[in-house]
């Protein structure tokens, strides 16, 4: 049915509306096959490239930022329910820098400021050498609200009676109108 649809030709020679979209959705699932297909055929012919940094000043990579993250946790300074608000290269001093000449091995370090328990603390990690050189609380501290935190606030509220009744005063619905 959908074929005679497509082949069908008024007397004027033109198509009629829906033919024409039903040409153009088939066009659009052919082109999203083969794009698929053919990103799956490259990953799976192409290994992964792993960055390594060339200079002391390039940003960790992801597999740095994991190996922090692990060290972390190995040691028992983090668990499962840390909240990591960053892990960033610790940049070396201005005279290591300007000194370094490439070709030439450097080192690296992570500073990372991580939430745990209620309580904020700070970490300098040795990249290189895999080991943790310090992790100190930081008191009366507060890192920046990360997505967790933030999605459970919002989800706290949103259920809460009172927004509902807050929304219905002003003819307001929980849907697509309404953004939190």
């Amino acid at each position: 049915m959908v074929a005679g649809i497509l082949t069908y030709r008024r007397s004027d020679g033109n198509r009629p509306r829906l033919a024409r979209m039903l040409k153009t959705l088939r066009l659009c699932l052919i082109g999203f096959y083969v794009l698929c297909f053919a990103s799956l055929q490259s990953s799976a012919q192409e290994p992964a490239q792993v960055y390594v940094p060339s200079h002391p000043m390039d940003a960790l990579t992801t597999e740095e930022v994991n190996l922090v993250s692990d060290l972390l946790i190995k040691s028992k300074d983090a668990d499962d329910t840390t909240l990591f608000a960053a892990i960033a290269l610790k940049e070396p001093a201005k005279a290591e820098v300007l000194k370094w000449q490439e070709g030439q091995s450097f080192s690296r370090h992570a500073f990372v400021v991580m939430r745990k328990a209620q309580k904020t603390f700070e970490a300098d990690v040795d990249v290189t050498a895999k080991r943790i050189l310090y992790v100190r609380e930081v008191s009366n501290a507060q890192p920046m609200i990360m997505d967790r935190e933030w999605i459970k606030a919002r989800d706290s509220f949103m259920a809460d009676p009172r927004f509902a009744a807050a929304l219905a005063k002003r003819d307001l619905k929980l849907d697509e109108s309404v953004f939190c």
